[in-house]
Order: C-alpha cells, then sequence, then structure tokens
C-alpha cells in the first residue's frame, strides 16, 4: 500500500467513524422528512425516482408552518431585494476614514459588488439559501457549500443534503471538518478526473458508463499549513477527493477559508448536530396527523356508514355503492330490511382538539411573529411597531444564524471575489485592514430601532421642557442625529455631505449673511447721509433768504 492509498484509507475510515455517532440522528431526522419536509428524506434507504414521498403526510399544517419559517428567514436575513449587510471601517478607524471620500466610495462599490453575486441567477444562491432555512426548521443542521472555480460565475452554491454530510468540530464548537458522500455515474467520474488511477474502474466505466459509485469529498485543517507557500496543497483547509471502493485519492488540493458553511438552529453542549423547531413540535405533529386520520375515518363513517342487515332474506352481495340495487324473498318478514349502523361520531369535536395542537405547531414554528395579522383599526405607525416588535423577539432565535452563517459566509464570498481582482485596487489606507461587516437586515434594524424610538421619547419630553427653557435643545447635536439615523436606516452615504463639506457650506451661508448685513448697514449709512445732506441744504436755503432778507 502506498502513501496515497493510506491517506485515502484513514480518512475513508474517519468517515465512516463520524457516520456511526451519527446513527441516533438519523432516527430524528427521518421522522422530521417523513411529517415536516419529506421531499428531503431518505436518511435510512435510498430513494427511487418518482417515489411517493407524502404517504404519512394526513395533516399539513407542519409542512406548511417549515415554508413560512424558511420564506420569513430568507427575508428578514438574506433578502434579495434589499441589503442586508454592508462592508465598514474598523471601529478604531472610523474617526480617521469616515470622511475619507475614497475610502467610503471602496466600501460601497464593494458592497454592491458582493450584493450583486448574492442576487446573480449564475451563484444560485437565494434558491440555495432557501433550501438551506428548511433544513433548519425541520432537522437543525444546514450545510451549504461555496464552489470557487465555477464555469460560468466567480462562484457558486449549493445547500447538500444533511444525509451524506458528516461533520466534527474544533476545541471551540466551530465546525471545521466535513466529509460528503456522494455518488456519479462512472462516465461522469472520468469527466470530472479523466487520469481515474484505476485501470478496474476505467474498465468497468467502458462497459457500463452508467452505472453509480460511491465517491467522498473530505474537508479539514492542514496540519502543514504554510501561509507562505502558493500552492493549493499548502493551504489552510486541505480538500481530498476520493474513491473509498478501491481506497484511492482522487484529487488533492485546499481552500483558503472553509468553504463550507455549517448553521445550526440550536445546539447543546457536547452535540455536533443542531436541533430544529420541527423537533420541539414533532409531540404535536405525530398527534395533529393521528387525530386527522382519525377524523378523516370518523367522517367516512359519517357519510358511507356501515350497514346491518337480517342473517337471512337477501340475495348476496350486496351493492353499497348509490343507486345499487338489492334484491330479497319478500315472503319473508318485510321489516328485515338493510338499515345503516349510526356510530354517533362528533367529527366537529375532533376539529376543535386538533385546531389547539395545530396553533401550537404553527408557533413553534414562530409563524406568528413571522406575519404580523393587522387589526381594522390599526395605523401605520402601530403597524410598524409592532412589526419592529416581532422582530427584536425573533432576534435571539436566530442570533447563532450571523455567527455560524452569514459571517463565515461573506467572509468566503469576501475573500474569493477579492483574490479575482472583483473589487478593483484597494486604496492605501485599507491595506492590511481587516474591515468590519454591518448588518442592516430587517431583524438587525428592528434591534437597532429601540435606540432611535428612545430618542424620540427623549425629544417628546424635551420638547415640553423646552417651552420654558429653550436653550436645553443647545445640547443636542443636529449633526450627530442625522449621522445616527442615517446609520440605523442604512443611508447611503452618497446622499450625505461630508463633515467638511458642511462646514465650508455654513461658511459660505455666514459669509453670504455678513454680507448681505453689511450691505443693509452700507445702505442704512446711505440713506442716514442722504438725509443728513438734504437738511444741510435746507438749512443752507433757509438761511440764506434770512440773509438776503
Amino acid at each position: 500500500m502506498n502513501d496515497q492509498q493510506q491517506i485515502a484509507g484513514d480518512l475513508c475510515q474517519r468517515v465512516e467513524e463520524l457516520k456511526q455517532e451519527k446513527q441516533n440522528w438519523n432516527r430524528l431526522w427521518q421522522d422530521a422528512a417523513d411529517l415536516v419536509l419529506p421531499r428531503r428524506g431518505a436518511f435510512y434507504d435510498e430513494r427511487t425516482p418518482g417515489q411517493e414521498l407524502q404517504n404519512k403526510i394526513y395533516d399539513s399544517t407542519a409542512p406548511w408552518a417549515l415554508e413560512q419559517l424558511a420564506s420569513g428567514l430568507h427575508s428578514y436575513l438574506t433578502s434579495p431585494t434589499q441589503r442586508w449587510f454592508r462592508l465598514a471601517l474598523p471601529v478604531e478607524m472610523e474617526d480617521s476614514l469616515s470622511e475619507d471620500d475614497e475610502v467610503q466610495r471602496w466600501l460601497q462599490n464593494s458592497t454592491d459588488i458582493m450584493f450583486g453575486v448574492f442576487n446573480s441567477q449564475k451563484t444560485n444562491f437565494n434558491p440555495q439559501a432557501h433550501e438551506l432555512y428548511l433544513d433548519l426548521g425541520a432537522f437543525g443542521t444546514g450545510i451549504m457549500y461555496v464552489e470557487e472555480e465555477y464555469v460560468h460565475a466567480p462562484l457558486r452554491f449549493c445547500t447538500y443534503h444533511l444525509a451524506d454530510c458528516v461533520i466534527d468540530e474544533d476545541a471551540y464548537g466551530r465546525v471545521d471538518t466535513i466529509g460528503r458522500t456522494f455518488k456519479l455515474e462512472a462516465r461522469q467520474a472520468l469527466q470530472l478526473w479523466p487520469n481515474f488511477p484505476s485501470a478496474k474502474f476505467q474498465e468497468e466505466a467502458r462497459k457500463n458508463p452508467l452505472k453509480k459509485h460511491d465517491f467522498v469529498h473530505f474537508v479539514a485543517p492542514r496540519k502543514d499549513f504554510d501561509p507562505r507557500s502558493a500552492s493549493p496543497k499548502a493551504r489552510r483547509f486541505a480538500s481530498w477527493y476520493l474513491y473509498p471502493q478501491e481506497k484511492l485519492v482522487l484529487a488533492e488540493s485546499g481552500y483558503h477559508d472553509f468553504p463550507f458553511m455549517v448553521p445550526r438552529w440550536s445546539k447543546l453542549t457536547g452535540e455536533r448536530y443542531g436541533r430544529s423547531p420541527a423537533m420541539t413540535a414533532m409531540p404535536d405533529i405525530r398527534m395533529v396527523n393521528a387525530m386527522a386520520k382519525t377524523i378523516i375515518v370518523a367522517a367516512q363513517k359519517i357519510v358511507d356508514p356501515p350497514l346491518m342487515m337480517p342473517d337471512e332474506g337477501f340475495l348476496l352481495p350486496i351493492k353499497t355503492s348509490p343507486g345499487g340495487i338489492n334484491y330479497y324473498n319478500s315472503t319473508l318478514n318485510p321489516e328485515q330490511l338493510i338499515r345503516p349502523l349510526e356510530t354517533r361520531g362528533r367529527v366537529d369535536i375532533g376539529f376543535d382538539l386538533i385546531d389547539s395542537r395545530r396553533q401550537h405547531i404553527i408557533r413553534s414554528f414562530f409563524v406568528d411573529w413571522m406575519n404580523l395579522q393587522e387589526g381594522p383599526q390599526m395605523t401605520a405607525t402601530e403597524v410598524m411597531q409592532r412589526t419592529e416588535e416581532k422582530m427584536r423577539l425573533m432576534a435571539p432565535a436566530i442570533s447563532r444564524q450571523q455567527s455560524e452563517f452569514l459571517d463565515p459566509l461573506i467572509d468566503r464570498v469576501f475573500g474569493i471575489l477579492l483574490r479575482k481582482g472583483y473589487f478593483g485596487e484597494i486604496p492605501q489606507q485599507l491595506a492590511g485592514v481587516e474591515l468590519k461587516v454591518d448588518y442592516v437586515s430587517p431583524v438587525a434594524k428592528a434591534q437597532r430601532m429601540t435606540q432611535v424610538m428612545a430618542f424620540q421619547r427623549m425629544m417628546e419630553t424635551l420638547a415640553q421642557v423646552a417651552a420654558v427653557k429653550p436653550e436645553i435643545l443647545d445640547k443636542i447635536d443636529g449633526d450627530g442625529v442625522v449621522d445616527f439615523m442615517a446609520d440605523v436606516y442604512d443611508v447611503s452615504y452618497k446622499t450625505l455631505l461630508t463633515d467638511k463639506q458642511v462646514a465650508d457650506l455654513r461658511q459660505q451661508r455666514a459669509d453670504a449673511q455678513a454680507k448681505q448685513v453689511q450691505a443693509e448697514q452700507l445702505n442704512m449709512a446711505a440713506d442716514s447721509f442722504n438725509k443728513a445732506g438734504k437738511g444741510a441744504a435746507s438749512l443752507a436755503v433757509v438761511n440764506g433768504g434770512k440773509n438776503g432778507a
């Protein structure tokens, strides 16, 4: 066995060990798949294309609630219609570079480029993000891969099925290792690896090119990482493609940063995988499905009840279809007729019970927080306040998504685009600077709106005091208020003047006012002089007349 086979064998063994640790999770995930997200099932047996997937679901409340949760997360966290992040300066550099137009323009343009990449159809982010949110709500763990070298775009997003992946964490609870098992047809494998290192495989591929084979992609931190080397095999994270059947390494490369985003909805100490809202609501989901099945049977008995009939007198078989005709011996007792068996079932009670369980499921998936029900007497301000309040309540439930999904996602995309030169020349002022990411999604804005509401309440109180002591308003920094509001509402810097421009504008206004005052004073002096001159002339005339007289 050569070194490559030894590496492949060790890595495949590690994947199998991680799979064994995942067995208990497969049972939980399969239950969630069967009753909540059937199209993402098959944690045990392999599916046949076109197979019936919803044969265990009798009530669609849970699947509907999951779709609402996924749509809400997509809209509130990574909305395709409005910005949900922006590149910003680190706190220690805000004072020195916040007025630098070159820096601000580069940050704004870079944010625009990244936002365009996320919304491009070629990168496929939005549909894959929705699949990730579905996995989070159903299984508690989602896995998204950001592929750098793609044919039609600088990168591509792909959400993988949890059943195909195993994960491991570092000492700080961060996922840094992943193994993914996948299948390829023999001809597809040869397209990816033309120099497939197995004569046996190539021979089988010629005979049966459509036969599918198992492959493994394994990514983990590299022990011999060398930041000075330009070789892909020396990067921070190592990547191996393996053919486990013959313990072969098909390709070895590396990544500058971890290419997988693995968010968990909530996580217990000592567990690698997350727990989901579907797991929380699973008792109610099972109960609702059982009750729905029972109600269906009860309703069938009422609509098409079982029949009671005498033990003799009728000619079999009995026809129970609408319009069916049954014959009997008329010489027997005419009272011996077929009668329906009244079960006296109360379907309405069943509906009352099932509705209460449905409400528990809806609340477990946060649907009542995602969808605001407006009352007929609500004003626009009340609607806005209630919406922001619900988003603030949602923030603790989804805060983990920022650290485990959004942060590494933006870092990965920014790094790829930066290396490919999409951002152009970096300003010298930002050389070696680690930029900050500000989140401006609806949820993030709602969290910060608390500060705005506090300021508004302060101004309402001060307005009453200012009626008596107007000098207290001198304490308010008008420019600071504008900057604060622009930051909260994510207003583009292009719409605001810099402090220097504002100072120049005010100086021009002050100069213009001073000139106007000076001109008015000169006019007043001239008028006074003219009036004085006319008075002196009148006096001279009077005096001259007197002298002549």
